[in-house]
Formats: C-alpha cells, structure tokens, sequence
C-alpha cells in the first residue's frame, strides 16, 4: 500500500514500538510513493514530508532526493505574497495548512532555509487573516483575498500546530498568540452539549456546520489535529515528533 498514514504508522511502530517489521514495510511503501506522480502542491508537500521523514529515518539516499524533489515543486509554487498555488483556485484553507505544516516539518528536518521561509511567510500571512472571532475565511486567493461564508476546523488544527512549532523554534509571542486565537475558537464550535453520545465532544468539519464540502460532518482527522495541538501547548511536545534513527537489526 501507499497510503501515506500507513507509512507513518510504520514508522512510528518502528519509533515508539520497536517492531523490527516495520521500518523494511515502509521502505517498501516509500519505494512505491516514488512512482506517483503528483498532481497538486499539497500532494507535492505531502509526499516530500513522508519521503524525507523515512529517508531519514531508514538512511535511504532514494527516497530522500525524491523528497527533495518532491518539496522543490512545492516551493515552486509560491508566489512572492507567500501564497502558494494548487490545482485549483482559490486555495481552500485547508489546503494551505498541509502544505504549511508540510513544508515546515520537511524543511525543518533537512534542514532547508528556503523552505523554512517559505514556511513562515505564508505562516505569517495567516495568523494576520484571523478575524475578530479567531476565525479564517474558507478560500485564500492569489494576494490573500479571502473567500467562502465557512471555516474549516480541519484547516485551523493543521495551522494551529504550525504555528506552536513555529513558537517552539521561535520564541516569539505572536506565533503562540495566533495558536491560542486558532484553538480557543474550535473550543467554542466543539459539540459539547448534545445528548447524541456519539456527537459528544466532536468536531463539525466546518462552521458554519451546513456550508462546505463538509457540511454536516464530523471529522475524525480534526480531532486527531485539534489533539495534536493541545498537548504541544500542554506539555511542549512535538508532533510530529523529531526523528532519532534507531539501529537495524
């Protein structure tokens, strides 16, 4: 297979569990990631992000050139706003949080300065987007022109990550500031007073909850995101975490 969240799974089964198994079914994952062919600059960051976390990992000359290749064409698609395009536009702001969190954590890893400015720039550009609600618009156009009646939880957990990493290696307020701004408003929209258990405590994939592409859904991946971001407040963690190459057997 060469789903991307399986190959982070084996590597963090490698990591965190020390499954021997695991490391060689990644790399063969990663060796399949290199025959595709990417169609967008999320996809691009994407798989830049898988590549060079197990190219590193497993010390595997192949797969890292192929994310470097892979993030080259992700940073080829910036303009000088700090903007970057995908396949369509406007940009969802879902969109432009992957390939934030993406590019970041690739060009962290390297390290790569050029991706780590590029990183920051659009990073930057976003936090200043908040609305007075802590909110962000649905769509970015090409000079940050805001777009769409909804936000997206999804979007706003990837970012508030970003941005707590961004504070983690830049001591600075304003990065944290954003972060809480960003976390306190899914607080507000989390489904804390329904009666259905199952709803308890969930996530709508947009608010408001029956405008987007994911009207009336709750997503498990903001909750995964949302919790990602409250323990790197919490505790000072990161996630994901810092690669520390374990010895093959």
């Amino acid at each position: 297979s060469t789903s991307l969240g399986r190959i982070h799974g084996l590597m963090t089964g490698h990591l965190q569990m020390g499954d021997t198994s695991c490391l060689p079914r990644a790399v063969q994952s990663g060796y399949a990631l290199l025959e595709i062919s990417a169609s967008s600059t999320t996809q691009h960051a994407q798989l830049a992000q898988t590549l060079i976390r197990l190219g590193i990992l497993a010390q595997n000359e192949d797969l890292l050139q192929a994310g470097r290749t892979h993030l080259e064409a992700a940073l080829a698609a910036q303009t000088p706003c700090g903007w970057f395009a995908d396949d369509t536009a406007p940009v969802s702001t879902l969109s432009l949080a992957s390939i934030v969190r993406c590019v970041l954590d690739t060009a962290e890893l390297l390290p790569d300065l050029r991706g780590q400015s590029a990183a920051r720039q659009a990073a930057w550009v976003l936090s200043q987007q908040l609305s007075d609600s802590g909110a962000l618009a649905a769509h970015f156009d090409d000079g940050w022109t805001p777009s769409g009646a909804q936000a997206c939880v999804t979007g706003m957990a990837q970012l508030a990550i970003s941005w707590l990493r961004l504070a983690q290696l830049e001591p600075q307020s304003c990065w944290r500031e954003a972060a809480w701004i960003a976390l306190a408003w899914i607080k507000r929209n989390q489904c804390t007073t329904t009666h259905h258990l199952a709803l308890r405590d969930a996530l709508p994939g947009a608010v408001p909850i029956w405008q987007g592409p994911n009207a009336f859904h709750f997503t498990a991946i903001s909750a995964k995101y949302f919790a990602d971001a409250l323990m790197m407040d919490m505790v000072g963690i990161t996630i994901p975490p810092n690669i520390e190459t374990r010895p093959q057997a």
